[in-house]
């Protein structure tokens, strides 16, 4: 798998980059995790900091376009990106595991 990189615009005032990027493949559409790791290991930075916007693939080929955007630290994409719905049943089930926890220490 190939990525390009074919536009590269800074956004000072969100503190990110807005990237689009071309991908060839073979089989099946990469995963968005798989994309995302790819693009950060194309630009050099944490896999934390790269949210994937978009994939669109083309029928009938192996190639697709990407949408992506990468911030400058983990802080700023706190502030402006919700959580994804993975993200959020991930933060409940961790708060009610540390709950679950916290009550076996108490008795």
């Amino acid at each position: 798998m190939t990525m390009t990189i074919t536009q590269n615009q800074e956004n000072l005032l969100l503190h990110r980059k807005e990237i689009r990027a071309s991908l060839s493949y073979e089989g099946a559409t990469p995963s968005n995790a798989h994309v995302t790791d790819l693009l950060a290991k194309e630009l050099k930075v944490d896999a934390g900091v790269v949210v994937l916007r978009h994939i669109y693939s083309h029928f009938g080929r192996q190639q697709a376009e990407v949408e992506a955007v990468v911030y400058a630290d983990a802080e700023s994409r706190k502030k402006i990106e919700p959580l994804c719905p993975q993200e959020k049943k991930k933060l409940k089930e961790e708060k009610k595991n540390a709950a679950g926890a916290e009550k076996k220490e108490g008795e």
